[in-house]
């Protein structure tokens, strides 16, 4: 958990910075998860592990980059449009990450309960059951952490939620490539 940058300065020469982060050596082979409920709907595809996602080239999907302890910089301003999707019984995005003070919205895309359990420390915990019949459930996560999220009807769901207390983060992409702006 981080302090918000305390400071807002426009630094001169700050600048883009583009990266990508790579997997050294012969990555895992990501494990076919087990599908106990919910056929119809949960065992329409087989799932894949999405703990670790390497791509051929060795870039990883779904890292988190932060530059933590920020003292001065942009101002940190939550976002008013973070998604989050139950969809085929898996979370897409399976890592999401937002400006603490954001609201997520929470979607059901599919026919069936599902039961998004937080495990946070410093934000209060949640446990919601939504309905398939239920589209959105609106969350605001008021203060920077990192949270694992799953669903205690389906316990192969897993995911995880960056609450950032600074605007300088992002999530590698699928050719596991990130910019941190400012």
């Amino acid at each position: 958990c981080r302090a918000s940058a305390s400071e807002t300065v426009v630094e001169k020469n700050s600048g883009t910075t583009a990266r990508q982060v790579t997997y050294v050596g012969v990555a895992p082979k990501p494990q076919r998860l087990k599908i106990t409920r919910d056929q119809k709907v949960c065992g329409a595809t087989a799932h894949l592990s999405q703990d670790l996602e390497v791509e051929p080239g060795g870039g990883i999907r779904g890292a988190i980059v932060s530059l933590p302890d920020i003292e001065r910089g942009a101002p940190l301003k939550p976002s008013t449009d973070v998604r989050f999707d139950q969809r085929g019984c898996v979370y897409v995005p399976h890592v999401l990450a937002f400006p603490a003070g954001s609201t997520v919205k929470v979607i059901n895309s599919d026919a069936i309960m599902h039961d998004l359990r937080t495990y946070s420390t410093t934000n209060p915990p949640l446990n919601l059951v939504q309905p398939g019949n239920v589209k959105s459930i609106e969350v605001k996560i008021d203060k920077p952490e990192t949270i694992r999220v799953g669903c205690y009807m389906h316990p192969w769901m897993s995911a995880w939620w960056y609450a950032a207390g600074n605007p300088y983060y992002s999530v590698t992409d699928e050719h596991a490539g990130l910019k941190i702006r400012g």
